[in-house]
């Protein structure tokens, strides 16, 4: 007789021998490609020398700084803005009124389908904004459209029961939103908060075209 636990029965002997032989073969199928990359790089000489010296010079060093401190930078307001705008615009979908309701429809609708460098183009060129502005602005005008369909599903995705009890208790809407059905949709829409803000910080890279 095979062991057992509360959640799960134990694998006997012929269970475990099919896992080991499962988990070697998936050893080799991940190995394989990176054993074939790396004998490419090797082919190619991508690991000698004369490939990293221009590193070497202080110049280069400066340059890769500034980008980093600039793609830093940039992710960090487009980030926070993305959120805020995020919030407001999901707010708004949540709104009560009908007005209200239809016109952050119309704009998150409006600027997820808009392409990313579009915007950034139109702000900088039509605009005539600076480029780090015209980047993060175009940043957070995308991103922050599709937090806040993330940010009014997960509201949607709490139990129905959960607002009805806290209106059943005479809070306001307010006040469900805050103490009921956004603390418990925090947990839910993280994932997807974070994937989206390094969309958000890859992104960046498109400030490279307008300057």
């Amino acid at each position: 007789m095979t062991e057992s636990t509360a959640l799960y029965d134990i694998p006997g002997p012929q269970a475990r021998r099919r896992h080991l032989i499962y988990g070697l073969a998936s050893t080799v199928v991940l190995l394989a490609p990176a054993g074939w990359i790396i004998h490419l790089l090797f082919d190619t000489d991508q690991f000698t020398s004369t490939k990293w010296m221009p590193f070497e010079y202080e110049g280069i060093q400066e340059l890769l700084l500034r980008g980093l401190g600039n793609t830093l930078k940039a992710f960090a307001y487009a980030s926070v803005l993305s959120l805020a705008l995020g919030a407001a615009l999901a707010a708004g979908r949540l709104s009560e009124h009908r007005v209200l309701r239809w016109v952050s429809g119309l704009v998150v609708e409006f600027f997820r389908a808009m392409p990313v460098l579009v915007m950034i183009f139109f702000i900088f060129v039509a605009l005539k904004v600076q480029p780090l502005p015209a980047l993060v602005a175009g940043l957070a005008l995308y991103n922050g459209s599709v937090l806040a369909e993330v940010f009014r599903t997960g509201v949607h995705a709490v139990a129905r029961g959960q607002g009805e009890a806290a209106y059943a208790l005479g809070m306001r809407k307010t006040q469900v939103m805050t103490y009921v059905l956004v603390p418990q949709a925090v947990r839910a829409m993280l994932p997807a908060i974070i994937s989206q803000l390094v969309v958000a910080l890859k992104d960046t890279s498109l400030g490279f075209l307008i300057t």
